[in-house]
């Protein structure tokens, strides 16, 4: 086999990262042609320079977005964007398969992959210094909002999906995970083996209170 990787990291502002990376391997065996399986392998057989580079038969994409600006000091809000692509072929599959809903196509090696995506948006809110800002070190308002804390606010979605027994590689919008949950759900005039379509709400607060008791909340 030939396994290749590499990835990117670009920090162009304090509290901004974005990551890509990404891994390949080559299947360099020479499977014959005395199966179906094995002529296809030969057909698809890459070159580099007049040197066999055989067949792709792994591949990962991963991407991460992660921003967290400093607007003002009672306010912390992040943002973070991740996806992930994984594909898989297999030259040593008992069956070859046909383009999708042509009974006369062409054959393939089958093909699996499946990719995702999340994205999360959030804040904290710092209590003790917006009430310090509002109505300064001493007021009593500060001292009561000083008695709040951890007050917490995220969204988070997630798109997922996987394709089983495929005759294609799927496009760099999918590897990527763009565009909507139609996109997710079918490739190629063909239907995800499976998809899903996750959305999560979460608040958490704290608060101290006399006699050194303290209550706390979380809504998900």
């Amino acid at each position: 086999v030939w396994r290749n990787s590499g990835s990117l990291d670009l920090l162009p502002l304090t509290g901004l990262q974005l990551r890509v990376s990404t891994a390949s391997q080559r299947d360099l065996h020479d499977y014959g042609d005395s199966t179906s399986i094995g002529r296809l392998a030969g057909e698809e057989r890459g070159a580099l320079l007049g040197q066999n580079v055989g067949i792709e038969t792994q591949r990962n994409v991963t991407t991460f977005l992660s921003a967290t600006p400093r607007l003002v000091t009672w306010l912390r809000p992040r943002l973070s964007l991740s996806t992930f692509f994984t594909l898989n072929r297999d030259p040593n599959a008992q069956s070859p398969v046909r383009d999708s809903g042509d009974t006369a196509g062409g054959f393939h090696i089958p093909a699996a992959f499946t990719n995702s995506r999340r994205l999360d948006v959030g804040a904290q809110l710092d209590t003790r210094r917006l009430g310090q800002q509002l109505f300064g070190d001493s007021a009593a308002l500060a001292r009561l909002f000083a008695r709040l804390a951890n007050l917490d606010v995220s969204y988070g979605r997630s798109y997922g999906s996987t394709y089983f027994r495929v005759p294609f590689v799927p496009s760099l919008g999918y590897q990527f995970a763009a565009g909507g949950f139609d996109s997710f759900r079918r490739q190629g005039g063909t239907p995800a083996g499976s998809a899903s379509d996750n959305l999560n709400l979460n608040a958490a607060g704290a608060a101290q209170l006399p006699l050194g008791l303290r209550v706390s909340a979380n809504y998900q």
